[in-house]
């Protein structure tokens, strides 16, 4: 037998990334095997399987990234997608323009060098180069992150933390996203901002990207702009602080020549026709004065004209300068005769002038189907009608500006929106998930213009009660579909201002109108939007459908969720037989207890919650959420989430009891301050195996003024970026030191009383201290029990008197820095508005009161007594409080009830908090109780959190719950979470049983059995479980697998 054996390049075909096996075969058996162990059939499905798990990964990376992209889309509330702007862009881009910008020497400089640089282009309007400014950082954000993989995961680890910035301003926004996640892009980045001065803040920009941030990456920012005073203005602030270089750009008939031949080529095609070609170019750029806006106008009318003396027509009648063309085309507009016309010009330009985004044609056909439907070419017929003022860009968008009556403009757009809602075909349209396009305009901007709308109108009254008096519930349930919820806080605020608004209208002009049933309706609506999104937000996002079948019965009695909607059909549950304490909603969101152990710390993040208690075999109780430090007198431990084993124990300082213990923005460290007057770093990023301290002359006094003495702190706290410490003292004055370099900043003299000489400037100790999240100041609480706030740099200085049944203890300052909140030992809680240092809130209970803490959104207070916390929401951290139309002498009050109020389960809370209890099993031993506890706003990859306990006995939950189920005599509760089966005592609460739930199994779906009822049936896609309801033990399967086929193999 002839055998020819082939060299391998003789059997490729040359393909990328080709693979090849060498196979034991001939021509003809080279692809037919004679059972599934034939060696030839292992090698081709081995290398086919390998080839298939490759394109896998590969997919499952780019699928990764596309959820990551998706999500940060989302949480940024970015609509218009960027790379539609882009395309539309750079259809229009002319070849050989702005040419004379890039080969200036300092653009070349801005490209070329090594550290952060801003250059400013400015140039007069329409030169070629509004917006709300919070919305232009969160789109840069969102270009960044498709562009760049580690800003991208930085992004979505913040925004799976629950901080939230697509409602924020530009501060909160650069706050949250570029402060602490610029250092994650490695390479140099590059800002393009046009049109700057259209910002309503241009100069915040400005401040903003030129601070200190700045210098620690490699940015750099091209801004382009008109040479507004107030840009400047910052312009020269920045120079303090970053290289910033400017130029001006008037040099541009060049690029307006460019454009006008570019745009006459195709126009006048014939070569005898150059010379008037030619003559008309120049004069376009001639007459432009470097306009570019006049030239593209002018260059719209001529390419539609059909004869040479019409082009010459149309140069003669525009006048130069745009003033002169605005008035033109308003004329145009003014000459219109046909009603039907007419009416359509009012509604584009209404739309294109006053709604909050660019409005698609097709949403408008929703609205009015009669004018549009009947039109034979719509761009011309918007072009011709609206004098050019109004365009269809290239994504069917109506764009555009034209002046029309604000308030008259914003009711006739909210009227259309209401009315849209107020379908009775749109709830079987949304439940059916067949939404119409107008519907996530409609649902999400009515409140813009009802907040832009006249008070006084009775049209807008009447159009609120009717969609009121309907049925909203779809409404609702579109907006959660969407993840929008965030909407019913700011209808929810509208609403009450409108309401407020109206009745002092009333009691001016018609006093028997202020007890108005329209008005109440709309506030009880309002009140319950802000309400029910609290408490049940998370379920909504869950499942939208629980608008109908769940809230209405869980609603309070007086609320319209419960009048309308408890008795519709497709509502599943009901609730009776028990005594329900309150007919209205409160403002505490959930009870959680402790049992019997005594908390003593609370720290809040804005997806965790910490509690520690005081025993010496204590335990933390870690219900979801982020990055966790915890500080013992002995030993610091550092624990991972997933897994919750130690991967690092470090020795405390020794003998030193914490004062201030924070993480680093970044959450690379944490710092600490002790009671002995020192300050340690902790790097997490290195594995550092010790606490390394400060300088010792930092904090070391060595001037004492008369009457005051050194001891140990009786509080501090660290700025926002770890920089500087403000350090409290009971009979020494309160100072800010500089970190690093040790060097003393300011310190706190009040002014004198009234009546003392300049000498005899006073000051007072401080008990408690806490720093302002962004402005640099510092807010405490003094000896005397008054509240101050303080400015080390300038040494203003403002002060509270307390009242006489008030000494606060503790004081909490809110993220977004408008509001702060004290407490004291009696259980009274008191909110302040930070600018005008005025109480807003008070909140008054008979516990005794250790702790508080506010959520990093600034919307939840948090109160830590003895046996339990709970978990507040104010409506004045919400913005439902208009202070500009009432007084803030009608403080609210709330009286905790909570001697007869039942402690809140789980089901009571809009965020899942978990039963506790104790496992026997992973036990860490530490030798001391917890000492000091606090959260990161967001954790890295690793999800490492630092934790400390006695016994080591951790606390562990049942995790997100999936289904509860009653037996058939109501007497025991099945609760099944995605880590624990339960069965709880319905009598008092009590664990009957309770077994570990493998996270490899299928989710199961239970339910009592037909004629047995001590069992519980388990069913999955393998089959049925039957378990015991007394213990959950097993008793017997039923598989309902099928039978399998015969195999066969085939390549």
């Amino acid at each position: 037998m002839n055998v020819m054996i082939l060299e391998k390049h003789s059997s490729l075909l040359g393909y990328q990334d080709e693979t090849t096996k060498p196979l034991m075969a001939n021509h003809h058996d080279v692809v037919k095997f004679s059972s599934p162990d034939d060696p030839n059939y292992k090698a081709v499905r081995n290398a086919l399987r390998s080839i298939v798990k490759t394109f896998r990964c590969s997919r499952s990376d780019e699928n990764e990234s596309g959820k990551d992209i998706e999500i940060i889309q989302k949480w940024l509330g970015v609509t218009g997608l960027p790379e539609e702007d882009l395309i539309s862009l750079r259809s229009v881009r002319k070849a050989g323009t702005c040419e004379h910008l890039l080969q200036k020497p300092k653009f070349e400089d801005w490209v070329n060098g090594d550290s952060p640089h801003i250059l400013w282009a400015h140039a007069p309007p329409g030169s070629g180069k509004k917006r709300s400014l919070s919305n232009m950082l969160q789109s840069v954000a969102y270009q960044i992150a498709v562009e760049n993989e580690s800003f991208r995961q930085a992004l979505v680890e913040v925004a799976k933390s629950g901080i939230h910035v697509d409602k924020a301003d530009a501060m909160t926004v650069w706050r949250n996203i570029f402060v602490s996640k610029l250092s994650a892009i490695g390479s140099v980045l590059c800002l393009v901002i046009d049109g700057l001065d259209e910002s309503e803040s241009s100069g915040t920009f400005i401040d903003l990207v030129s601070n200190s941030s700045m210098s620690q990456s490699s940015i750099r920012v091209f801004i382009f702009s008109r040479p507004l005073s107030s840009i400047n203005q910052a312009i020269q602030r920045a120079r303090k602080r970053v290289t910033i270089t400017d130029i001006t750009l008037t040099d541009n008939l060049k690029d307006i020549r460019l454009v006008a031949a570019d745009e006459m080529e195709d126009f006048l095609s014939n070569e005898g026709l150059e010379d008037f070609k030619h003559d008309i170019i120049e004069e376009i750029t001639s007459r432009s004065q470097g306009n570019f806006l006049w030239a593209s106008l002018i260059l719209q009318m001529v390419v539609d004209c059909h004869r040479q003396e019409e082009v010459k027509q149309v140069l003669r009648a525009t006048p130069d300068g745009m003033v002169k063309v605005y008035h033109g085309m308003s004329e145009a507009i003014a000459k219109i005769d046909r009603k039907e016309n007419i009416r359509l010009c009012r509604i584009l330009l209404s739309w294109a002038m006053y709604s909050i985004r660019p409005i698609r044609i097709e949403e408008l056909m929703d609205l009015y189907p009669s004018e549009f439907h009947t039109i034979i070419d719509l761009k011309h017929t918007i072009s011709e009608v609206c004098g050019q003022f109004v365009v269809i860009n290239t994504r069917d968008q109506v764009v555009l500006p034209f002046s029309l009556d604000m308030c008259h403009v914003n009711e006739e757009l909210l009227f259309q929106c209401l009315n849209f809602l107020c379908n009775l075909s749109l709830k079987i349209k949304v439940r059916q998930r067949k939404t119409p396009m107008f519907l996530s305009y409609a649902s999400v901007s009515w409140a813009h213009h009802l907040n832009r709308s006249s008070v006084q109108s009775d049209r807008v009254l009447e159009i609120l009660v009717q969609f009121f008096n309907g049925i909203p519930l779809p409404w609702i349930q579109s907006l959660a579909m969407n993840e929008h919820l965030s909407h019913l806080v700011a209808v929810s605020s509208h609403l009450m201002s409108f309401v407020r608004q109206r009745r002092k209208i009333n009691a001016i002009k018609t006093p028997a109108l202020l007890c108005s049933p329209e008005l109440s309706l709309l506030e009880t609506w309002a009140n319950d939007l802000m309400k029910m999104t609290a408490k049940f937000g998370s379920h909504l996002i869950d499942d939208p459908d629980v608008i109908y079948k769940c809230i209405p019965s869980l609603s309070p009695e007086n609320s319209m969720f419960y009048q309308k909607y408890s008795k519709i059909s497709s509502a599943t549950i009901s609730i009776s037989g028990i005594s329900i304490t309150n007919m209205n909603w409160d403002d505490c969101l959930a009870r959680v207890s402790n049992g019997p152990d005594s908390a003593l710390h609370i720290a809040v993040s804005a997806e965790y919650l910490a509690v520690a208690n005081g025993r010496p075999n204590g335990r933390i109780q870690l219900q979801s959420g982020s990055l966790l430090a915890c500080y013992c007198l002995d030993n610091t431990y550092v624990w991972r989430v997933k897994d919750r084993t130690v991967i690092t124990k470090i020795e405390s300082p020794r003998q030193e009891r914490p004062k201030c213990l924070k993480f680093g923005l970044d959450e690379s460290f944490l710092i600490i301050a002790t009671d002995t007057r020192r300050v340690y770093r902790l790097n997490l990023d290195d594995n550092s195996s010790t606490w390394v301290g400060f300088d010792h002359s930092l904090l070391e006094e060595t001037s004492i003024p008369e009457g005051a003495f050194v001891n140990s702190p009786s509080s501090a706290d660290f700025n926002p970026d770890s920089t500087q410490i403000a350090v409290a003292y009971l009979n020494f004055p309160l100072a800010v030191w500089n970190l690093d370099p040790p060097e003393i900043i300011s310190r706190c003299r009040q002014n004198g009383n009234q009546g003392q000489t300049v000498k005899t400037i006073s000051w007072t100790g401080v008990n408690r201290v806490v720093w302002h999240p962004f402005n640099g100041q510092v807010l405490g609480i003094n000896r005397l029990g008054d509240i101050f706030k303080w400015a080390p740099i300038d040494d203003s200085y403002k002060e509270v008197k307390r009242e006489l049944d008030n000494w606060p203890s503790e004081i909490q300052c809110c993220r977004n820095g408008l509001s702060f909140a004290t407490s004291d030992s009696k259980g009274s809680v008191r909110i302040y508005n930070y600018s005008q240092m005025v109480q807003i809130y008070k909140l008054t209970s008979d516990d005794i009161m250790t702790a508080i803490a506010l959520s990093p959104d600034s919307r939840r207070l948090y109160d830590l007594r003895v046996s339990c916390y709970n978990v507040w929401q104010p409506d004045c951290l919400i913005g439902v409080d208009d202070t500009s139309i009432d007084s803030f002498d009608n403080n609210d009050s709330v009286t905790s009830s909570e001697r007869t109020r039942i402690d809140c389960s789980a089901s009571d809370l809009d965020e899942q908090c978990d039963s506790m209890f104790s496992s026997p099993t992973s036990e860490v031993h530490a030798d001391t109780k917890p000492m000091i506890t606090a959260v990161a706003t967001c954790a890295k990859n690793k999800n490492i959190f630092a934790h400390a306990t006695d016994d080591g006995t951790k606390s562990i939950s049942r995790g997100r719950t999936r289904q509860i189920l009653f037996d058939s005599k109501s007497e025991r509760l099945l609760v099944c979470g995605t880590e624990r089966l339960q069965v709880l005592r319905v009598a008092d609460g009590s664990i009957a049983a309770e077994i570990e739930i493998d996270q490899a199994d299928p989710p199961a779906q239970w339910d009592n059995h037909p004629t047995d009822p001590n069992i519980l049936l388990s069913f999955t896609v393998g089959g049925v479980t039957a378990l015991s309801w007394d213990a959950l033990k097993f008793k017997y399967t039923v598989s309902h697998k099928l039978a399998p086929i015969a195999s066969r193999h085939h390549l």
